[in-house]
């Protein structure tokens, strides 16, 4: 596994927020009317507005595919951008599994797809402009913390995130050595063997006689 070094494709997949999504007060209140208002819409509309990723994704022959959560897809019509090097689709147009493997970069928030993708040697880029406000009302911090465990540079500002996505189009989408080294130690295979070892798993509990309690 690794970087495909054909690839041309940078996939932005940020997650969902309960405030918005599932906020019985923000529905109440008019959410469609207030959404284009709330950090979420404009940190994001502004990453696909601008002026320097469209330079960026020209210069270098790239493309952006931009889905959100599946939980924001009333919102996603409110998305747009003037950039012809980018997409914007709804997550059920999104073949996910082949998106994982096509892309070069993936670009999220604290979705967990990070993972699946750090799985294949490639790079991730965490857009995190509002930690403290999610860590409050929507996920409280757990084991993983991104900075010291992630698999990728932590950016909280749009143009930290715009100069590493450059850095990785100008260096062929290679994975520094330290997200190297947190994914070996993180995975216990990095390989094509994860169904059958699933698989002898499964028998050998079974032949064990440990399934015939759930006959």
């Amino acid at each position: 596994m690794g970087a495909n070094k054909e690839s041309k494709t940078i996939l932005v997949v940020p997650t969902w927020r309960k405030w918005i999504a599932h906020d019985r007060h923000f529905a109440q209140n008019g959410g469609a009317k207030e959404f284009p208002h709330t950090d979420y819409y404009k940190n994001w509309n502004d990453l696909l507005n601008s002026r320097q990723l469209d330079n960026i994704l020209k210069s270098n022959g790239l493309h952006l595919i931009f889905c959100p959560h599946r939980n924001m897809e009333s919102f996603v019509g409110d998305f747009t951008s003037c950039s012809p090097y980018i997409r914007i689709l709804r997550w059920k147009n999104l073949d996910v599994h082949n998106a994982i493997f096509s892309s070069a970069l993936l670009v999220t928030d604290y979705s967990s797809i990070s993972v699946d993708f750090a799985y294949t040697g490639k790079c991730v880029l965490y857009y995190q402009f509002d930690a403290d406000m999610f860590h409050k009302n929507h996920l409280s911090s757990g084991y993983f913390d991104y900075v010291r465990d992630g698999f990728g540079h932590v950016c909280h500002t749009e143009n930290q995130l715009i100069d590493k996505i450059d850095f990785y189009a100008k260096n062929g989408f290679c994975r520094e050595e330290i997200y190297n080294k947190r994914a070996s130690g993180f995975f216990a295979y990095i390989d094509d063997g994860n169904c059958e070892r699933s698989y002898r798993a499964v028998k050998r509990m079974l032949d064990g006689g440990i399934g015939r309690a759930f006959r």
